[in-house]
């Protein structure tokens, strides 16, 4: 439900929370906020699953280079080259799937016409090619390459500090580290999710460049409309975080109990 409020609020008109309730409760009920949903059931394990396989691709990548001093400037050099495979891996994994999910969660606004997921795909392949599935990715490479990195590195961070400084427990810990790096990754790149769900909602064949969409919201919003949806952004990508990486370092402690060796940046609690 706040992935669709919050798709809604980045759309052209910039409603209010207020407004896209009213109008998704008026259309479909309470049914509407679930709109495409089954997209994200599968499209979510791959965006989470492909950026933690970027991470440790990384990591591992780097550590068979055999150049690690073992200082802080080679840690974040480390964390940075990691995790920026992690999100361009998660670029190409997850945008024709959502791609699919906001042009979903569109459905009924302005149009009585609805699609199953698999309709929309063939519509839009038959209308654009199999290239228009991938619009947005390079909106989606810009938004995942810096944010996963700070996504990773506040997490690892934030858990080592509560851990050792405030002698919290760790499932404490791993909480403070998903909200701060839910924080972290989405605070920065709202306005490229704006620009990409604006692109992604556009009619195959008829998306604009992301300088044109970028100009046109300057045009008709201002600056504040590259923060359109910025309140269920965040609440959403705490929530998610919350349980990601709670569920990520059970998972991790279930497979590999035992300690992880001291780093710079923490435990890199994901390096396996």
């Amino acid at each position: 439900p706040l992935d669709t409020v919050k798709t809604r609020m980045q759309s052209g008109s910039m409603p209010t929370i207020g407004r896209v309730l009213r109008g998704v409760l008026r259309q479909d009920g309470v049914r509407g906020f679930y709109r495409g949903i089954s997209v994200p059931v599968v499209s979510q394990p791959l965006y989470v699953g492909s950026s933690f396989a970027g991470l440790q691709a990384g990591y591992y990548i780097w550590d068979q280079t055999g150049t690690s001093t073992g200082g802080n400037v080679e840690a974040a050099l480390r964390l940075a080259f990691s995790g920026g495979l992690g999100g361009a891996a998660c670029a190409f994994a997850v945008t024709p799937g959502e791609r699919v999910k906001v042009l979903l969660q569109m459905q009924g606004q302005g149009t009585t016409v609805t699609q199953s997921p698999l309709q929309l795909i063939r519509s839009v392949v038959a209308t654009g090619g199999w290239s228009s599935m991938f619009v947005g990715l390079k909106a989606t490479l810009v938004r995942e390459v810096p944010g996963t990195i700070l996504w990773f590195g506040a997490f690892e961070a934030v858990t080592a500090h509560a851990e050792s400084r405030w002698e919290l427990s760790r499932p404490l810990a791993v909480l403070c580290g998903a909200v701060a790096a839910g924080l972290t990754f989405w605070i920065p790149v709202i306005p490229i999710d704006t620009v990409k769900t604006r692109q992604q909602t556009a009619p195959s064949g008829t998306a604009n460049s992301l300088m044109d969409i970028a100009r046109q919201i300057v045009r008709t919003h201002g600056i504040r409309g590259f923060w359109a949806g910025y309140q269920p952004i965040l609440a959403r990508g705490i929530l998610l975080d919350i349980f990601q990486f709670s569920g990520a370092d059970q998972l991790r402690k279930a497979w590999q109990p035992r300690p992880h060796a001291s780093s710079s940046l923490g435990r890199n609690t994901f390096v396996l």
